[in-house]
């Protein structure tokens, strides 16, 4: 694009400073890796191809698997563009042997490094999670002003109407995002030039993810029209990828770097980058609300892991059982967290868990065999059973020795611990 150091280094600032990047920070985390979107774009951007392209898309992709499922889904949709205009777009660039295996070793290193990390254990249940209460594939869309909306970011742009789901207000550019757009835009305009015909496969990806964004049921300023319905069979496979606003993540990077190519190439590097030093400062500015908002939720941590459960029970407990059940079993459950924190730190396993994805069938299964575990006393081997109802801890009571076994209230939860008091004897 250029070599001048300022541009370079108030781009890269800029491409950055985006809430996009900032709002991963305080939640959904393992999102915040969106430099493999970046990685995908510059390999995209690239012209020719050749062995180190091949090689750097398949492993791109197969780390990508690693990371996140949407993130998987962006990453893959920008490579299939490319691959694409290598093997197809552009006559004679790839041959079709290479470009078959290329495909072949991207799907198989997914397929993979997908099997490693535990994605197939996950029979059903794939629009299940925290947030399927609130709507499936159409409910999570990005409003086709939500790019300029400055939600409770921005210090100068007015909080926008919109359709009041998690993502909103995470997709704003900033005003430094949206003056590098209009810049781009009006150095267009000056000097007009098409865009180069290898890109246009990638333009098509990118199409593709911005309309899943926007979904069937198109929201300007939080008026909905739904454009097309769709069965329930449709809306329940893409329910996997419900929260589909995500999907403007590369749409966002990539009209920053055309922004920045377009000015570039009507004024020149050193131009630019005074530009977009600008540019930059007002973006700062501007963000200054929502990143002191992040900054307050995540700046005032510990160094530490504060212990939630504070009984000497616990850690006595954590020295004599090797598993912690939490009954009745749940995505989220009552205490899930304080549960889930005293398995960790004590190296225990334990079904207390926030998961993204759960198969409804297995959870009831496990809950029917942990009632019947309850009702006939038959507990497991040095297993700690904290109880998160009163009919699991009425089939405990029922069942459990008084002789033998504890059943106790620590820290606001009902525990059963088997064989307790006869190991204090």
């Amino acid at each position: 694009m250029t070599a001048d150091p300022l541009a370079r280094l108030a781009g890269a600032g800029l491409l950055a400073m985006q809430p996009v990047w900032f709002n991963r920070m305080a939640g959904h985390v393992h999102l915040v890796a969106q430099w493999v979107l970046l990685a995908a774009l510059v390999l995209a951007l690239r012209p020719g191809g050749g062995t180190r392209r091949r090689l750097a898309w398949v492993g791109l992709v197969t780390l990508t698997s690693l990371l996140n499922p949407y993130l998987l889904v962006m990453v893959g949709v920008v490579w299939g563009g490319d691959w694409l205009r290598r093997a197809a777009w552009e006559r004679g660039l790839q041959a079709p042997g290479a470009a078959l295996l290329e495909a072949g070793a991207g799907f198989g290193g997914v397929l993979l490094a997908l099997w490693c990390s535990g994605f197939f254990m996950l029979r059903g249940g794939f629009a299940s999670g925290s947030g399927s209460e609130f709507g499936t594939y159409g409910s999570w869309g990005l409003d086709l002003l939500a790019l300029f909306d400055g939600g409770t970011w921005s210090r100068f742009l007015p909080d926008l109407p919109d359709t009041g789901h998690w993502e909103t207000g995470g997709s704003y550019l900033g005003l430094g995002g949206v003056l590098v757009v209009l810049a781009g835009a009006f150095a267009c305009w000056r000097r007009p030039g098409g865009l180069p015909r290898r890109l246009w496969p990638l333009v098509a990806a990118l199409g593709v993810l911005f309309a899943f964004a926007v979904t069937h049921r198109v929201a300007v300023a939080g008026h909905v029209v739904t454009l097309l319905p769709l069965s329930d069979q449709v809306l329940a496979v893409l329910g996997a990828v419900r929260n589909s606003e995500r999907m403007a993540m590369p749409v966002i990077y990539a009209l920053l770097l055309l922004g920045m190519a377009c000015c570039v190439r009507a004024w020149g590097g050193r131009v630019t980058g005074l530009v977009l030093a600008a540019l930059l400062v007002v973006q700062a500015v501007d963000l200054r609300p929502g990143v002191a908002a992040v900054r307050a939720m995540v700046a005032p941590a510990p160094d530490g892991v504060p212990a939630r459960l504070a009984d000497p029970f616990w850690p006595e407990a954590a020295r004599v059982y090797r598993q912690v059940r939490a009954v009745p079993a749940g995505n989220i459950g009552a205490g899930w967290q304080s549960i889930a924190q005293f398995a960790m730190q004590a190296g225990l396993p334990t079904d207390s868990v926030y998961l993204a994805r759960v198969d409804g069938a297995v959870v009831a299964a496990l809950r029917a065999r942990m009632a019947e575990v309850l009702r006939s006393g038959a507990y497991e081997p040095a297993t700690l059973y904290v109880l998160r109802d009163a009919e699991s801890l009425a089939l405990a009571r029922a069942s459990h020795d008084p002789a033998r076994d504890a059943i106790v209230q620590v820290d606001g939860y009902w525990v059963l611990a088997p064989g307790w008091r006869a190991r204090q004897r």
